[in-house]
């Protein structure tokens, strides 16, 4: 259980559960929500699901609140998920509706867990991480640039592969990659 806030005033008490170090997590997929009205469906059946114990986790690949760097959107984005993002974890990538501003906002509204390797931290801004849960582990990459052009940085690169070659296999043996432009793509127009 916890409450959020400050001098000023805290929230309602809230609750989630740890998720489970054996058996199925199920998750949500989804990308491209946005902020507005059209996701409104959207967000009640997640909420439902979660409210139900159906969901584990949501991972959302880019496209989030599709408030393109104007900052009231994106309080509208998160007050609209906070029924699920505070009852379970709510892991993100971002993707081109949030490059404004050189990802500025994503960057500080939103605390993945920072990239590492054998060195230590190499990325504390979430524009690229890992994770796991159960027996899943989960490699976040960014397939965008700051010009709005499908990417994939070469450091980035790099570091996802010595991640992945650092995973225990028979621990944990699903390795799974999450980003937002597809790698293939039969479409040929802007």
């Amino acid at each position: 259980y916890y409450r959020v806030g400050s001098s000023n005033g805290h929230s309602h008490t809230k609750s989630f559960k740890t998720l489970k170090h054996n058996g199925p997590i199920r998750y949500g997929v989804i990308a491209d929500m946005g902020y507005g009205e059209k996701s409104d469906d959207t967000v009640k059946q997640l909420t439902s699901l979660v409210e139900k114990g159906q969901i584990d986790v949501i991972v959302h690949s880019g496209d989030l609140g599709y408030a393109d760097g104007y900052q009231p959107h994106w309080d509208v984005f998160f007050n609209k998920i906070e029924p699920i993002a505070s009852k379970v974890p709510y892991m993100v990538t971002p993707c081109n509706h949030e490059f404004w501003g050189n990802f500025s906002a994503y960057k500080h509204r939103f605390f993945m867990p920072p990239a590492k390797d054998g060195s230590g931290v190499i990325n504390t801004e979430s524009m690229y991480y890992s994770w796991n849960s159960g027996y899943a582990h989960f490699v976040a990459l960014n397939s965008e640039t700051c010009i709005d052009t499908g990417n994939f940085d070469e450091d980035m690169l790099n570091w996802a592969e010595r991640d992945m070659k650092g995973v225990n296999r028979t621990e944990t043996p699903w390795v799974i990659s999450h980003f937002h432009r597809p790698m293939y793509c039969t479409s040929d127009h802007d």
